[in-house]
């Protein structure tokens, strides 16, 4: 009876940390929108035909900046919740060009005006969304990923049957 209890209990944290290691990837954050002129930017190399074609563009709030290592990145977001529900129905893909231009920055990313609509049926509010980075990655870098994932999945299990609590945050 104690080893079939042991094997449910390291089957149990197993699934856990399998979990654990999915669902990281992304952020819950905030968003406002802000008007135009959208130039310049703090992110060198902008200018107007530079800037993201279809508009989905943001600036960074202190939390995402990273002293200027956010230009150029992408994040996938989607709005979660709001004041008189705001949200939008999917998800965009925006480009970091700029740093939050207020002091303090009133989110964790300040949206053009298009991307802002294309998640929020109404303007000029705060919503709360999910941020996730967006990776680029070639077939090989995939395939490494890959198995980096099952070899961390095959530690965790392996640390598990050593120590239950070993993979858990």
């Amino acid at each position: 009876m104690g080893r079939e209890r042991w094997v449910a209990v390291a089957t149990l944290f197993g699934l856990i940390c399998d979990v654990y290691l999915v669902t990281v990837s992304a952020d819950v954050g905030t968003a406002t929108s802000y008007d135009p002129p959208y130039l310049p930017t703090k992110c060198p190399g902008y200018t107007e035909d530079q800037l993201p074609g279809n508009g989905l563009f943001v600036a960074a709030g202190n939390g995402v900046w990273d002293n200027g290592a956010a230009c150029g990145r992408k994040y996938q977001l989607r709005c979660l919740s709001g004041l008189r529900r705001p949200c939008k129905d999917g998800s965009i893909v925006v480009q970091v060009v700029d740093f939050c231009r207020l002091s303090p920055c009133p989110s964790t990313l300040v949206l053009s005006n298009r991307a802002f609509d294309a998640v929020s049926k109404i303007p000029n509010t705060k919503i709360n969304n999910m941020i996730d980075l967006v990776v680029n990655v070639s077939s090989s870098a995939k395939q490494q990923q890959n198995a980096w994932r099952k070899r961390t999945r095959k530690h965790c299990r392996t640390q598990l049957c050593l120590n239950l609590t070993k993979c858990l945050p």
